[in-house]
């Protein structure tokens, strides 16, 4: 039987915040004692360990499945991982009939970020005639504000980490607009069968990034939205304004 032990404790912990106001500072046992309760009391939905689907408090138990399995583990993932290579293939056709395409989800966006001018170029000189090749699972999202915020910032699980807070601090100390040199948004109005799943409602582990998997493929793409880094045009008084306003560490 799964307990809130098997749930991923900084997630809840910040639930206990927002919705009640709890000091995230607590002891190691006062968050116990308080979780024993929480689980017979609260219904607020906290995400899995092993499957990352989201479960209530005072329902947390539950049988984990291969194909969640492996979507949570896709969303933990870094770009270039085996699991976005190949480690759907065993579970398309449970996603695509679990996870079906949403009619209102047809629209969607991905941010690119670029560091340096010369990657720029060579995704611009590779994007012929608006054509984008996926070699692997690919995310998407329905939210054109999130995908921007990738497109300007590299946020966590993209890029390495000594190289994302060493841009991050040049971008605050520069007062730029975003880390990088360039970021792109392209739009791609999507068809069911190009969809893996749709996870845009469903935020498996946790994240409300309004989610949509594609499978590898071809695809025609317009261009949303370009960003060009600007130095001096944004004024970051400190990291930790930094962190409250875009999220980016």
């Amino acid at each position: 039987m799964k307990t809130w032990r098997d749930f991923d404790v900084r997630a809840i912990q910040r639930i206990v915040q927002e919705h009640l106001g709890a000091d995230r500072e607590w002891s190691d046992a006062r968050f116990t004692t308080f979780m024993e309760h929480a689980t017979h009391d609260l219904s607020i939905p906290v995400p899995c360990r092993i499957c990352g689907v989201q479960f209530p408090l005072n329902r947390l138990d539950h049988q984990c499945y291969p194909e969640d399995v492996w979507i949570n583990g896709y969303v933990h993932s870094t770009h270039g991982s085996e699991i976005r290579r190949t480690g759907f293939q065993s579970h398309i056709e449970r996603l695509q009939q679990k996870y079906p395409l949403a009619p209102q989800h047809h629209q969607l966006f991905r941010g690119l970020h670029f560091p340096t001018d010369a990657v720029f170029e060579a995704f611009a000189d590779a994007l012929d005639d608006n054509v984008y090749q996926c070699d692997t699972a690919t995310s998407w999202t329905t939210d054109a504000q999130r995908a921007a915020q990738f497109a300007r910032f590299m946020l966590k699980g993209g890029h390495e980490e000594a190289l994302r807070h060493q841009e991050i601090r040049r971008m605050i100390d520069e007062q730029a607009n975003m880390t990088g040199a360039f970021g792109v948004v392209l739009a791609l109005t999507v068809r069911p069968d190009q969809v893996l799943c749709d996870i845009a409602d469903a935020r498996i582990g946790g994240f409300p990034e309004s989610e949509v998997i594609l499978l590898p493929g071809t695809y025609h793409v317009a261009i949303h939205d370009i960003f060009v880094r600007q130095a001096g045009t944004t004024v970051w008084p400190g990291t930790t304004d930094a962190v409250r306003l875009v999220g980016v560490l």
